[in-house]
């Protein structure tokens, strides 16, 4: 399993770090912190052109530069 998370809050980010460790399957998390990232990872532009296809995404919805919204409003 892959998880995208949005998230421009560190305690957030710690948060759900913490709690992928404790499940006892493989995940693996990828971390952007804004919407315009996000974009680029799901659409695999630079620095993403690598990046695996996410199984969940954990949108923050009011993020800088673009927010979830934004980025939902995009996304197929």
């Amino acid at each position: 399993m892959h998880i995208l998370l949005v998230e421009d809050n560190e305690h957030d980010i710690f948060f759900v770090r913490e709690v992928v460790k404790r499940i006892e399957q493989p995940i693996e998390l990828s971390v952007v912190q804004d919407g315009a990232q996000a974009l680029d990872f799901l659409y695999r532009r630079e620095p993403h052109t690598q990046a695996m296809q996410p199984t969940i995404i954990l949108l923050d919805l009011n993020m800088p530069v673009k927010n979830g919204f934004e980025v939902l409003a995009v996304v197929p």
